[in-house]
């Protein structure tokens, strides 16, 4: 029988987890301190258990034993290595990490940027760990768009939160991002249905309801927005 998953923090984790009968009881409330105790203690552990599925991809200038055996103890898979140099689409195919963790202190601007702008198209958080306190550097690299900026070492025990807050917030922020393009996307589509039914009045002589029943059946007939209608109308006009 298939495994029935349910989602956790974006990744898929096992439904039918053991000792399922104490989790449910804490959630329902059990009247028993002892149950409660109980369920609070095995809550914690599967809890444990699932967040071990976060799997990352280690981006580093040179082999870093110490930082992929820290993030083992830790419970997070490294799935890929790379350099700040490799393509980073080709090391994508095959593999999905949950975020991809820099690890370097000699990545340029230029190349840091370009690692976000293709892991923002992934839908992907990076996070960098240095230890390069240089302020300028710092505002570089959150300018170029990592979701969180590590200086110095940071303790086993501490890494997978760290990584769990950076996944939540690039997701907010992108969120945030996305809701902006469309709000700006259907603003600049409204303006051109105002010019474009402007033109197709001064055209054909129509009042502006008309007109704007004229770009709707077009855009009902070619399965296209009114607004993608609208900006074809004014970029042919233009030639006339």
């Amino acid at each position: 029988m298939p495994q029935r998953t349910r989602t956790v923090h974006g990744r898929l984790v096992a439904a039918n987890s053991p000792h399922r009968r104490e989790r449910d009881a804490l959630k329902t409330g059990a009247t028993c301190s002892r149950c409660r105790q109980k369920a609070a203690r095995l809550l914690l552990y599967l809890n444990q258990e699932e967040r071990k599925m976060l799997n990352v991809m280690l981006i580093r200038d040179e082999q870093n034993d110490a930082l992929r055996d820290k993030l083992q103890a830790a419970g997070i898979h490294v799935v890929a290595e790379i350099s700040p140099l490799a393509d980073f689409a080709a090391a994508l195919a095959g593999i999905r990490p949950d975020v991809v963790l820099v690890s370097s202190d000699a990545s340029c601007r230029d190349t840091l940027e370009g690692l976000c702008m293709r892991s923002h198209d992934s839908a992907l958080p990076v996070v960098m760990f240095t230890n390069d306190n240089d302020r300028s550097f710092m505002q570089a690299s959150i300018k170029a768009g990592v979701a969180a900026y590590v200086v110095g070492e940071v303790p086993s025990a501490r890494l997978l939160s760290l990584l769990d807050v950076a996944i939540e917030r690039f997701a907010l922020e992108r969120s945030r991002r996305l809701e902006l393009n469309d709000t700006r996307r259907r603003l600049a589509e409204r303006q051109d249905v105002e010019k474009a039914k402007g033109i197709l009045m001064k055209m054909h002589g129509v009042d502006e309801d008309q007109a704007y029943r004229m770009l709707r059946k077009k855009a009902m007939q070619t399965q296209r927005r009114i607004g993608q209608i609208a900006a074809a109308l004014i970029e042919a006009h233009t030639f006339l």
